[in-house]
């Protein structure tokens, strides 16, 4: 249990360096947008 706990707590570290401090948008959907984009380019940033 304890290794799964350090396992979870790496990888939502890892992520939590990858985003940004701060994301501005003005409606749910331009913040949904944003988030999205992001995702997609870091998956592609990590595939290169």
């Amino acid at each position: 249990m304890k290794t799964q706990l350090k396992v979870v707590e790496t990888a939502g570290s890892l992520i939590e360096r990858l985003l940004p401090k701060h994301i501005h948008a003005v409606t749910f959907w331009g913040l949904e947008r944003k988030v999205a984009m992001f995702v997609l380019a870091s998956s592609i940033s990590l595939l290169c």
